[in-house]
């Protein structure tokens, strides 16, 4: 299985509540930012301002630099709308399959477990380590439900790894507009560092 890209890599980020916060900027950054400014036949003025040096890259990008927040946002948002949208709520509760399997088995039926074995039959391109047909004689053949042996403990974290990497387009997509939200997050702040030091150097 391809272990690039985990829900559970990005669980830090999808969970946060910064992340979180930024889900409504999409929409509600249009109609504050954008659609009074389109409205008035005004965008490109506003996006990029007239300025002294046209040529100025720096300063396009400078004067533009509440745009790229709009946008870095947005990105970020969409993302974290894919992610609550398409993350196991399994890996959104639990950091690592140890935890879960340490914190749902007390509470675990026969049910649950026959669950977990059909999701893990039916994952493509995942070699299991684990006989299936053992754990499901050993798990869901005898009387109780068989807390902590090792048979289960295993169940539940090669139950948690196929979650963790479900929805291979979805992963993808969050983590590629995470990715481009952070770059364009970042752009005002390097821009700004590269004005001052430009600044510096010309007054030496």
């Amino acid at each position: 299985m391809n272990h690039a890209m985990t829900w559970s890599s990005l669980r830090a980020i999808g969970n946060s509540l910064p992340a979180k916060s930024t889900i409504l900027i999409p929409l509600i950054g249009y109609y504050i930012i954008l659609n009074q400014n389109i409205a008035d036949g005004g965008f490109f003025q506003l996006a990029f301002p007239a300025h002294k040096n046209q040529n100025d890259l720096i300063e396009t990008i400078y004067n533009t630099r509440i745009f790229l927040l709009y946008f870095a946002l947005s990105f970020i948002g969409i993302g974290s709308i894919v992610y609550q949208i398409r993350c196991p709520d399994t890996i959104k509760t639990y950091g690592d399959e140890i935890e879960f399997a340490e914190r749902i088995q007390q509470s675990i039926t026969k049910r649950d477990i026959s669950n977990f074995l059909k999701e893990i039959s039916r994952a493509k391109c995942y070699q299991c380590p684990l006989d299936l047909e053992f754990a499901e004689r050993a798990l869901l053949s005898s009387g109780a439900t068989p807390l902590g042996s090792e048979t289960l403990i295993d169940t539940l974290k090669i139950y948690y790894d196929v979650v963790d990497h479900s929805n291979k387009i979805s992963r993808s997509s969050t983590l590629v507009l995470y990715i481009a939200g952070f770059i364009f997050l970042g752009f005002p702040s390097a821009i700004v560092f590269i004005k001052v030091c430009r600044g510096l150097i010309t007054h030496l």
